[in-house]
């Protein structure tokens, strides 16, 4: 979110990454696992759940890009 957030600043057009926040909070659930006794060896290593999608119409109009409204309508966040 807010490395999205940061690198569209810098004239990204779009970004899809991590929701990093969803990240740490997944991150506890193979703790869990492991203060309940599971060997650490015995808990399958996880991917990211959720994934966002953030558009910078701004830098893609001053690119002269056209972002349809399909992908419009399936980002997370869509930076004016």
């Amino acid at each position: 979110m807010v490395i999205d957030n940061i690198l569209l600043q810098k004239g990204g057009v779009l970004g899809y990454s991590p929701d990093f926040a969803a990240v740490g909070e997944q991150a506890a659930i193979p703790v869990q696992h492991i203060f309940a006794g599971s060997p650490p060896g015995d808990i399958p290593v996880q991917n990211a759940d959720r994934v966002r999608l953030v558009i910078s119409l701004r830098e893609a109009h001053r690119l002269g890009l056209e972002v349809s409204n399909a992908i419009l309508m399936r980002a997370d966040e869509v930076l004016r």
